[in-house]
């Protein structure tokens, strides 16, 4: 059985999703005339800090 928080599908219909953990949050969001993902991350390292970060991905 998959992990349904390991992964997400990201569609002109549904072009966002989150994956959220005890230690991590991940927001996605596809721009498909730009071809670009935003993923926006907060999660704790084991400092116990959260961490904030983003992360630009381009697809073809």
């Amino acid at each position: 059985m998959d992990d349904p928080f390991s992964s997400c599908t990201l569609t002109p219909a549904q072009p966002t999703c989150v994956i959220e953990t005890a230690v991590h949050r991940g927001t996605f969001r596809a721009d498909f005339t730009a071809k670009q993902v935003i993923e926006v991350s907060r999660y704790a390292p084991r400092t116990d800090r959260w961490v904030n970060e983003q992360h630009i991905y381009s697809f073809q």
